[in-house]
């Protein structure tokens, strides 16, 4: 069995299966040549599940880089032995992109969509950062000058394009709010609903209708376990992450403590 092969059998089933193998076989590439290369921008469940692979890779170190510290897509570096303990170019780049006179307020499908809409691949670019004035962009350096050319309109917006530096970069603060409360079982289905105050019926749905990640991968199992420290989220309601587990019940359910981030 090739060390290719080997490596492949670490990847669980599922959509992200191919994924993976393109991020290995850029970790056997820079083992070969010595030489660093970069993968895309992956939301952070491929990241977590192509990490632990790829360093076993001999002659190489992982570096993981979203471009700021709570960074929900990142991209890796993957180097030779030779730039250990040495500093290396990220190759990411920040843009600001801000709209004159605005007929509506712009959402992060209106950004991506115009991004998208120059011929840009979604894995070229990192998080979106939207705040009320402007977008600010964490994306692959190598296209920043060909947005800041060519994009001109968000929508029917005039909008002029910049580029920053990361200690630039404008990060709304996260709320988090602490909910206490028990749940049936720690299925997904309970606690989805618990956590966002609906029902398991309309959970399912979401589960089944693929709008739910759990540890920023898909799942459609209702059934499927979840434990302390589990984040969740549904795509469109938000996102819980299970703080704390407390025990069972006088009456068998379980005690826990959420996180709601807004």
């Amino acid at each position: 069995m090739s060390e290719r092969e080997k490596l492949v059998n670490h990847i669980p089933p599922g959509e992200y299966r191919e994924v993976v193998q393109a991020v290995i076989d850029k970790a056997l590439r820079v083992s070969q040549t010595q030489q660093p290369a970069w993968t895309y921008f992956y939301e952070l469940g491929v990241i977590r599940l192509a990490v632990p692979i790829i360093s076993q890779v001999p002659n190489i170190r992982v570096e993981i880089s979203g471009g700021q510290e709570k960074a929900e897509r990142a991209r890796l570096a993957i180097l030779p032995d030779w730039l250990k303990n040495k500093e290396f170019d990220q190759r990411i780049s920040y843009l600001k992109i801000e709209p004159g006179k605005q007929m509506k307020v712009l959402t992060h499908r209106d950004y991506l969509g115009a991004l998208l809409g120059l011929g840009i691949k979604r894995e070229k670019i990192g998080d979106l950062i939207i705040t009320p004035n402007c977008c600010q962009v964490i994306m692959d350096a190598d296209l920043a000058q060909y947005v800041k050319l060519n994009l001109a309109k968000v929508g029917n917006n005039q909008v002029t394009v910049s580029e920053i530096d990361k200690p630039g970069l404008d990060i709304p603060s996260e709320s988090i709010a602490e909910v206490i409360t028990s749940v049936a079982s720690l299925r997904l289905d309970a606690v989805l609903a618990a956590g966002f105050n609906f029902s398991r019926e309309k959970a399912a749905q979401y589960i089944k209708g693929e709008k739910v990640k759990l540890n920023w991968l898909s799942v459609i199992g209702v059934a499927k376990q979840v434990k302390e420290g589990d984040l969740i989220s549904c795509r469109g309601i938000g996102r819980i992450k299970i703080a704390q587990v407390l025990g069972e019940t006088k009456k068998g359910r379980q005690k826990v403590i959420f996180h709601k981030f807004s």
